[in-house]
């Protein structure tokens, strides 16, 4: 695996890296680089290992406010830009660039690391975190924000089921539902996964009730899992550390990935 780094200097902020990990993996076109930030805390004693990532149809920049926030509570931050349905990618190349960035961040600060992941982004990282196929790479811990995690039934619903996810999971699910089911999270439970969860989300955002359904499921299936229900906040919110949704999940995150680390 190759890095390289370029360090921008901020005398009020954390250590900002731009990194660009060369990880090996085959890519279309043979575009073979991941490209991430990373945040370090300039002093006091060194937390815990984490790996940000977007939603599907999101940017690294979406994320950028909580990377900081965890880098001044001495975290190592990889905020990763993963490529996926924005990017018109398909599901192999996003995961792949998540799966590049847990292991770079694993390798260079030799810890456990948790992956954090927002909106659709908790569909990918779920699955990371449960599938047996990539137990090897799997991160120790997922903390979903607001997140959905995929579908309790043989078939998705019809309302997932669009051009763009289509060209991302690679085939329709009539045609390929295998595929489709491979790619779900809840397809993977009870297989097994030591990986540990923590779930956010706001009492009223519409993908409660798939948190709370996918949270049950788990627990039922012998998985550690813990389900944060935030009261009274607009669902955007969690993307603010200084609101109180976005420090309940900055807390949910901090609190979660420590486990893993002590």
């Amino acid at each position: 695996m190759r890095v390289g780094l370029s360090r921008r200097t901020h005398v009020d902020r954390p250590l900002l890296d731009e990194v660009t990990i060369a990880d090996g993996l085959t890519r279309a076109g043979g575009d073979q680089s991941v490209v991430a930030t990373v945040l370090t805390g300039r002093d006091g004693p060194e937390g815990p290992t984490v790996v940000v990532m977007h939603g599907a149809c999101g940017a690294p920049e979406d994320l950028t406010p909580f990377a900081f926030a965890l880098a001044l509570c001495r975290a190592r931050v990889c905020n990763v830009s993963w490529r996926a349905i924005r990017a018109r990618a398909d599901l192999r190349t996003g995961t792949g660039d998540v799966v590049a960035a847990v292991s770079w961040a694993e390798d260079r600060w030799q810890q456990p690391v948790t992956l954090v992941a927002w909106s659709d982004g908790a569909f990918v990282a779920a699955r990371l975190g449960l599938d047996p196929a990539e137990r090897r790479t799997a991160p120790a811990a997922v903390v979903g924000l607001a997140g959905y995690y995929g579908w309790d039934s043989p078939a998705p619903p019809a309302s997932v089921v669009n051009e763009r996810t289509v060209a991302w999971i690679g085939a329709r699910p009539e045609t390929a539902p295998a595929v489709w089911q491979a790619a779900n999270p809840y397809a993977h439970i009870g297989t097994g996964s030591t990986t540990v969860f923590h779930l956010v989300v706001a009492r009223h955002d519409p993908v409660r009730g798939d948190a709370q359904r996918f949270q049950e499921l788990m627990a039922v299936g012998g998985h550690q899992v813990s389900l944060t229900v935030v009261d009274d906040a607009a669902p955007l919110e969690i993307l603010i550390p200084r609101l109180s949704y976005g420090r309940q999940a900055l807390d949910a995150i901090l609190q979660t990935a420590r486990s893993v680390t002590a």
